[in-house]
């Protein structure tokens, strides 16, 4: 899923292999993080409209709030991280310290439980939202869905592939 963005530019990834760390981490936080924080807000209330509205007809859709739930505190808890412990590190390595230790926590390792949990939150949402009588808030989730989607293969990409490889 990651890789056809690589191959076709990633929506200028291939920009980032050579520009300073500071500016792509300042460019994650500015364009990712925080824009999926507010994604996340949505997701939540959204699925939390769907329980109200449609919860009691559709029981399926309580265990779509209980996969939104844990994606975003999950992820949360993995920006979190980023931004307090690892982000200040790689910066710290590219200002002098050399690169960073090879027996450091790899920080990719956590992109495959968020992808993962978000695959699984997808296919829930497919399989357990009604559409009778609620495509428009069926329509807004699964819209909400596929934009942090998108974000997420973007954010994990520039990660992975140019972030952390330079880094370690």
């Amino acid at each position: 899923m990651i890789e056809p963005l690589w191959t076709q530019g990633g929506q200028g990834v291939e920009g980032w292999r050579e520009a300073p760390l500071g500016d792509l981490v300042i460019h994650i936080i500015e364009q990712f993080h925080m824009p999926a924080r507010v994604e996340m807000a949505r997701m939540e209330t959204l699925v939390e409209e769907a329980v109200l509205l449609e919860g009691a007809a559709h029981p399926g859709v309580l265990a779509v709030r209980e996969e939104v739930g844990r994606f975003c505190r999950d992820f949360r808890a993995h920006m979190a991280l980023e931004e307090r412990s690892v982000f200040p590190l790689l910066l710290a390595a590219e200002a002098g310290a050399g690169r960073m230790s090879p027996l450091w926590p790899r920080p990719e390792d956590g992109h495959e439980a968020e992808t993962g949990l978000f695959r699984q939150l997808r296919d829930l949402s497919s399989a357990c939202l009604p559409a009778p009588g609620a495509r428009n808030l069926r329509a807004r989730l699964n819209s909400s869905f596929r934009a942090m989607e998108k974000s997420l293969q973007i954010h994990l990409l520039l990660e992975t592939q140019v972030l952390f490889r330079r880094a370690f």
